[in-house]
């Protein structure tokens, strides 16, 4: 028996644009992996800076 690897969807980033409202943000909270992925990719083409705080969550 050989299994079969078939993706059920695909990821992709949404388009944003970075505004001035959007720069005056304390906090963003991403809900996944992908998400910030596709967020510190954009970033990368711009002069925000940003400081980063990472949490992993312990394995039980």
């Amino acid at each position: 028996m050989k299994a079969i690897s078939i993706p059920m969807i695909e990821v992709k980033p949404l388009t944003f644009e970075w505004t001035e409202k959007a720069l005056q943000v304390d906090w963003i909270f991403f809900t996944s992996q992908n998400s910030v992925r596709f967020f510190f990719a954009k970033s990368a083409t711009t002069t925000y800076k940003y400081k980063s705080c990472f949490y992993r969550r312990k394995n039980f």
